[in-house]
């Protein structure tokens, strides 16, 4: 039985359609530039194309920071003090 939030199994990484997609560009050298630009976080392989987390273009798409996770920001959560009231 899938979990509610269960990911479908893909690579860790986005395919290369799909970094078509958010950069609109064929060439590494375009892709590895628009990244640059929009302030991605990604690595260069050894065989010089850039790659992407899947998370890490999740949340940006959600609007969370990647960078929230590891600097120890406490979620948020409910004040239910004012129930019993």
């Amino acid at each position: 039985m899938k979990t509610l939030f269960q990911f479908p199994e893909k690579p860790d990484t986005l395919t290369s359609e799909e970094m078509l997609e958010i950069t609109n560009s064929h060439r590494r050298e375009g892709q590895i530039k628009w990244l640059s630009e929009n302030g991605y976080i990604y690595e260069v392989y050894a065989d010089g194309w850039p790659r992407v987390h899947r998370y890490y273009q999740l949340c940006r798409m959600l609007g969370l920071k990647p960078q929230d996770f590891m600097t120890g920001i406490k979620a948020w959560t409910p004040d239910f003090s004012k129930l019993n009231d």
